[in-house]
């Protein structure tokens, strides 16, 4: 992807943040993004352009897609926290679907070449609120794409080890600050490095077909437990010294992800 005007929406998370410093150089990137310090902080960092909203208010993605006319629109913007959206579900709704259709709308009515949609493993047979939103809006992407000349590209992402607020790093946190730890008794989750997700997105855009939704084979599976005994061995401390407490997995969590080419996933190659 070269000599672009790319959107990212969500810049300041995780995937957003690496999707800058991956294509900063090479094209005129915006970076959207609710929270005015971290932008502040990218536009310093990556000589990015900046502009602070929400992407569930119509009026404000309007007029950002008005003022840039980008060609390329990465939408990573979401509620992404399982339990948080159980919580509040008003708000995961307002902003994943809500949010997620106008950026949609705004892409088709300004003629996008293509517009990505960064999607969970959680949207597959879903059982969350976050899942099911997520799922609306894969939908969402396969209906404008039946109807606009702009591309619309969905991926679906299963964990990205080591990113904000994951098991990973919380399980860090508690392992090296010595804390009462929790562990989900046979749980596992599916693992996939952020490097790799940026590396898929941008092979989306070259080789997606407009309306189809992706997945890719390269992801580790890891048993929960292992994770947080591999996290003290790295930090060198004695896992059977931890303070720890095995749970049941919550009504709202799967003890295994589903992460299938089932219903018509195609494997990004």
């Amino acid at each position: 992807m070269k000599n672009k005007v790319v959107l990212i929406t969500g810049a300041g998370g995780f995937v957003g943040t690496h999707l800058l410093k991956a294509l900063c150089t090479t094209n005129k990137v915006i970076a959207l993004d609710t929270n005015e310090n971290r932008s502040r902080a990218l536009q310093d960092e990556y000589q990015c352009l900046v502009e602070v909203g929400a992407i569930e208010d119509s009026v404000f993605i309007n007029y950002v897609f008005a003022k840039y006319r980008p060609d390329v629109v990465i939408h990573c913007a979401a509620r992404k926290h399982v339990l948080s959206g159980e919580q509040n579900p008003l708000e995961t709704i307002n902003v994943n679907i809500s949010g997620t259709l106008n950026v949609f709308t705004a892409a088709n009515e300004y003629k996008c070449e293509a517009c990505i949609l960064v999607s969970t493993d959680k949207a597959d047979k879903p059982i969350n609120v976050y899942g099911e939103t997520k799922a609306v809006c894969e939908r969402l992407a396969q209906s404008f794409a039946k109807m606009s000349s702009c591309k619309y590209l969905t991926i679906r992402f299963c964990n990205i080890y080591g990113s904000s607020g994951s098991v990973v790093e919380i399980f860090r946190d508690r392992i090296k600050n010595k804390k009462p730890l929790k562990i989900t008794s046979s749980a596992k989750r599916y693992f996939i490095t952020v490097d790799k997700v940026v590396e898929c997105i941008l092979k989306l855009y070259a080789q997606g077909t407009s309306g189809s939704i992706y997945m890719t084979n390269e992801y580790v599976e890891l048993d929960i437990e292992d994770i947080a005994k591999e996290i003290a061995l790295e930090l060198d401390v004695d896992f059977n010294s931890l303070d720890i407490t095995y749970t049941k997995c919550s009504e709202y969590e799967k003890l295994q992800e589903d992460y299938s080419t089932t219903s018509g996933i195609k494997i990004l190659d």
